[in-house]
């Protein structure tokens, strides 16, 4: 199976079927892949959220490559989850709690995060175009290289979040907070 020995090693969630020809999920730690088993791996995998939340609670943590987007997920608890390479577009993740949750190559483009507990959550090259993030709780998140592009950050707490160019604090767009202060001053 394996002809020259350099595959690379891998540790991802995979979906195999198994003798009965159900489909199982199993978390293949450090082994040598073949080139049909990395194709599979780089499609994404459907799992449904009960699946999801079974896995989680049976302590399972790692979940790359899943596919959830325009999901309904609000109100779940999964802190310390790994979702990294997901796809999460247009997701309802409202008041979701994803505190310490490996978010890295997160698919959010249009995800509803509105009161979500996003504390301490590294969301490195993550894409949030068009996100809602009101009133969500992003104290110390890391946005390393995310795109936060039309973001709404509306009443979200970003202190010592960590902003795009992975340098610098997260700051809201000083340019709105100052139209803010003159439309104020002008409805007196």
């Amino acid at each position: 199976m394996y002809s020259n020995g350099s595959h690379p090693y891998t540790q991802r969630l995979i979906r195999f079927k198994d003798g009965d020809g159900c489909h199982k999920l199993y978390r293949c730690l450090t082994y040598k892949v073949s080139d049909e088993e990395l194709d599979m791996q780089s499609h994404l995998i459907q799992l449904s959220v009960s699946q999801l939340l079974n896995l989680y609670e049976q302590g399972q943590r790692e979940f790359h490559n899943l596919d959830f987007s325009a999901c309904d997920l609000s109100g779940l608890c999964l802190p310390e989850i790994d979702l990294s390479f997901a796809n999460l577009a247009n997701a309802n993740l409202e008041g979701i709690d994803l505190q310490w949750a490996r978010l890295r190559n997160v698919n959010l483009a249009k995800a509803n995060l509105t009161h979500a507990n996003l504390r301490r959550s590294c969301l490195r090259q993550a894409d949030l175009t068009s996100a809602t993030l009101v009133s969500a709780d992003l104290r110390a998140v890391d946005f390393s290289g995310a795109n936060l592009v039309d973001a709404n950050l509306a009443d979200a707490d970003i202190w010592g979040a960590i902003a795009p160019d992975g340098m610098n604090r997260l700051k809201l767009n000083e340019s709105t907070e100052q139209r803010d202060r003159v439309a104020e001053t002008l409805s007196f």
